[in-house]
């Protein structure tokens, strides 16, 4: 019988990956402040929102653990198909 060691590392590393992007975007919106700007046009029934100076988002550090957590669970379904 095979081995199941390489695809349940495999699954553990992307449970791992999860967890640090979950903590990794939980600390950035609890350590950031968001100033919000509106403006309506009532007459017309729409409204604008967008953030003022918004604080810059670590999209590179984020974009790569996703992408290895992506690909650890894609190795993952790999295997059981």
């Amino acid at each position: 019988m095979p081995s199941l060691y390489g695809v349940i590392e495999k699954r553990n590393r992307a449970a791992y990956h999860l967890k640090t992007i979950e903590r990794t975007i939980t600390e950035f919106l609890n350590g950031n402040t968001f100033l919000v700007e509106t403006k309506g046009e009532p007459e017309r029934g729409i409204y604008h929102a967008h953030l003022v100076g918004p604080p810059k988002l670590p999209a590179r550090e984020l974009a790569v653990m996703i992408g290895d957590c992506v690909h650890n669970m894609r190795s993952v379904l790999d295997y059981i198909a």
